[in-house]
């Protein structure tokens, strides 16, 4: 948040009001694995590949996928069970809203 409250201010903005919240739905974790398996077996749709993915690659990220759906469990969770409890228990957020007006 300091960061933010200082990129604001470079930039000729005052933050008027400041809420943090407990998120919805806890997906930190789960967000992570997913992250970590599209970086392993990018996406083959992306509008700016040069050429269409061969029929081995679409394979393989199918494979990297599979592969990751413990992972993917796993992540939930943890977050559901772990990362919930303990950041309601701690104060802890990564849910925020900032309002700004610019000066």
């Amino acid at each position: 948040m300091a960061n933010l409250r200082q990129q604001l201010a470079s930039l000729g903005f005052t933050v008027v009001a400041e809420q943090h919240a407990e998120p919805h739905d806890p997906v930190d974790l789960l967000a992570a694995v997913w992250l970590l398996l599209n970086a392993i077996a990018p996406p083959d749709d992306a509008p700016w590949l040069a050429e269409r993915p061969n029929r081995l690659r679409r394979v393989l990220r199918s494979a990297v996928l599979l592969a990751g759906v413990p992972a993917l469990i796993a992540g939930t969770l943890l977050d559901r069970l772990l990362v919930k409890p303990m950041a309601g228990r701690w104060g802890l957020a990564n849910a925020y809203r900032v309002l700004a007006r610019r000066d």
